[in-house]
């Protein structure tokens, strides 16, 4: 009985841990959540923040400047902070990366100035798509968290 008790936090501790740090790399953009921990590329989020958004564009008005933003949002997608960066690119490049990541774990990443060569490409409404695509993915992992929990719950008190 013991034997399985001790086997049975082992496996709840090897779930929780791996469950609960989320390291993200995108090219050279790091998106880490990790407890109290909630890092979107070069800013660290208040405790608050539910999702970040790093975004990564060439300066319309000077293409050879790379604008990076970080951006940390609440549960109800109010700005808590932010910050902007600039660098110097190839000006005959077109840069235009958009990342988005949620304290769960779930990042998602679009390359929308490389991957779309369409004249007709209405990108506010890809936007949109997108927004109702993370949201309903970002319910389904709330939805799994649910169930992991639920599960764990159930396995600690298998034996009571």
């Amino acid at each position: 009985m013991v034997a399985k008790k001790l086997i049975f936090a082992l496996f709840v501790g090897i779930l929780c841990s791996v469950y609960a740090r989320s390291v993200s790399v995108i090219g050279d953009v790091h998106i880490v959540a990790e407890n109290d921990n909630f890092q979107c590329d070069q800013l660290r989020c208040p405790l608050d923040a539910e999702r970040c958004l790093v975004t990564k564009e060439n300066d319309p008005k000077d293409p050879s400047i790379l604008v990076r933003t970080n951006i940390c949002y609440s549960k109800n997608g109010v700005e808590l902070d932010k910050l902007s960066t600039r660098q110097t690119v190839d000006p005959n490049s077109q840069i235009k990366v958009r990342i988005e990541g949620y304290r769960n774990g779930l990042v998602s990443s679009i390359n929308i100035g490389n991957s779309v060569t369409s004249n007709d490409f209405d990108s506010e409404e890809f936007e949109a798509e997108m927004e109702k695509f993370n949201h309903d993915l970002n319910k389904g992992m709330e939805e799994l968290n649910k169930g992991l929990n639920q599960m764990s719950y159930n396995l600690a008190h298998m034996f009571d």
